[in-house]
């Protein structure tokens, strides 16, 4: 075995180590063994166009990207997105490229960078395509049509997701599914198409139940419950949005009871109940100084 042989195989085992750290949430020690390895790439002659250099390589920086996305820093991964996704592209890891420019498209979604994300998003759409990765290309559709929603693009939204719902079914993707009947719901909801919207609501909310996806049908009540809030049936959009809310604080999920709260505190407020609608907004307020929100 040669020196340089031996150095990559001693970065190989680091990069498994490290990974195994990042599995087990001690995801600083991970990045800070990765950038060691890096280190050593830099100083040492080894030849990049070597296969084994690519693939340790490639599983280093991801290791590192995983990490900050983990630790929502997402500057830091998108910093460590961005040359890994120049990496990978000039070693000509088509699925590995598109993997990575959806990862990155997402980051730039939380930061509510619309146009970068897009340009990602499609980029990874085209790999997709290329590739033959029906699954990812599903996702694709479906994160592009979660984002024209955003912009209110509302055609090309309707138009993203009804392509993933195709392929999400084709392959029995029930929760893929679902998530794209409920975007659907959301596109018609914001053009005020209430009958349309709750159809889709409901079929996500079927499935939701069909699969055990707690956090699918709690958002699923709560989207019905402002559908009904717009079409003045307060009574049904009252029993939506307490459906919800035990569901929420069943999972734990403080922000989504902070949003039900809200929701029924505005509903309270239409139907003129000043003291409901004070106590909604409290509990609300209690919440957000509780999680720092």
């Amino acid at each position: 075995m040669s020196n340089l042989d031996g150095i990559l195989e001693a970065i190989f085992i680091a990069s498994v180590v490290a990974t195994f750290l990042l599995n087990t949430d001690r995801v600083l020690k991970a990045i800070e063994l990765c950038k060691e390895c890096l280190i050593t790439f830099a100083n040492k002659a080894l030849e990049k166009e070597n296969k084994s250099f690519k693939s340790v390589y490639i599983s280093i920086c991801t290791t590192i990207f995983d990490g900050y996305v983990l630790l929502n820093d997402l500057s830091s991964a998108i910093e460590c997105g961005r040359e890994l996704l120049v990496f990978v592209h000039e070693c000509g890891e088509r699925a590995e490229e598109g993997r990575v420019a959806a990862d990155l498209g997402r980051l730039y979604y939380q930061q509510s960078n619309y146009k970068e994300a897009k340009e990602l998003y499609k980029k990874a759409l085209r790999i997709k395509i290329e590739t033959g990765h029906r699954q990812g290309e599903a996702v694709c559709y479906n994160s592009l049509g979660t984002l024209c929603r955003c912009v209110g693009e509302y055609g090309m939204a309707e138009k993203y997701y009804k392509k993933a719902l195709v392929i999400f079914r084709e392959n029995g993707d029930r929760k893929g599914e679902a998530t794209c009947y409920a975007g659907l719901g959301n596109v018609f909801d914001f053009l005020s198409e209430y009958g349309k919207a709750e159809e889709y609501q409901k079929k996500a909310l079927l499935i939701s139940k069909e699969i055990g996806d707690r956090s699918g049908e709690a958002a699923c009540y709560g989207s019905l419950g402002t559908v009904y809030i717009s079409l003045g049936e307060y009574g049904k959009a009252e029993e939506y949005l307490k459906k919800e809310l035990v569901i929420r604080k069943e999972i734990g999920h403080s922000k989504g009871e902070v949003a039900c709260y809200g929701n029924l505190g505005n509903m309270y407020r239409h139907l003129g109940e000043s003291v409901k609608t004070e106590e909604c907004h409290k509990k609300a307020l209690e919440i957000c100084k509780e999680i720092g929100a």
